[in-house]
C-alpha cells in the first residue's frame, strides 16, 4: 500500500515537472540544423525511456532522433561508455566521428571513455562543476551554431 502511495505521488510530481519544463535553448535549433545537413542524431541518456519519452512527444523532438538509447537497454549508465557505444553502433558511426552533447561529469566520462568527442553545455546545476574531460566548452548551444561546433571539433 505504501508503494502505490509512494508511486502516486512520483506521478504527480513528475506531471508537475513536465508541464513546467521547456526545452533548453538551442536544442530544437540544433536538431534542425543536423537533420538539414544529413546528419544522423542519437540520443545517449542515463534516463529510463519511460521518464524521457513524455518530453520527447511534448517537444514533438522525438522524429529528429536515428537512434534512442536509455538505461532500460544497457547493464550500466554513464561514466560507462556502454550508452554511447551503443548509440554509435545503432547509428552505423564510428564514436571518434560523432559529437557528444553532455550537461554532466559522468556524461563527458562516458563520452571520452567511447572515444567520443564532447561538447559540454553545462545546466543551472552543472556549470559551477569542474569538467576535466572535453573538447569544447559552451555556456548555450545558443552561443555558437551547430557548424562551428564541428569545425571547432574537427580541427
Amino acid at each position: 500500500m505504501e508503494t502505490e502511495l509512494i508511486r502516486t505521488k512520483v506521478d504527480v510530481i513528475f506531471k508537475e515537472m513536465l508541464q513546467a519544463a521547456t526545452p533548453r535553448p538551442g536544442v530544437e535549433q540544433y536538431l534542425k540544423s543536423a537533420t538539414a545537413m544529413n546528419l544522423k542524431i542519437g540520443l545517449a541518456s542515463s534516463s529510463f525511456y519511460e521518464w524521457i519519452e513524455p518530453y520527447l512527444i511534448k517537444f514533438d523532438l522525438r522524429h529528429y532522433f536515428d537512434a534512442i538509447c536509455t538505461a532500460d537497454v544497457v547493464s550500466e549508465v554513464k561514466p560507462n561508455p556502454e550508452l554511447y557505444l551503443l548509440c554509435a553502433e545503432k547509428l552505423g558511426v564510428d564514436p571518434a566521428d560523432a559529437i557528444a552533447f553532455e550537461d554532466s561529469i559522468n556524461g563527458s566520462k562516458a563520452a571520452f571513455a567511447a572515444g567520443m568527442p564532447c561538447v559540454i553545455v553545462p545546466n543551472e546545476m552543472t556549470k559551477h562543476y569542474t569538467f576535466l574531460e572535453y573538447s569544447l566548452m559552451i555556456p548555450s548551444m545558443t552561443d555558437m551554431a551547430l557548424a562551428d561546433v564541428i569545425t571547432s571539433i574537427s580541427r
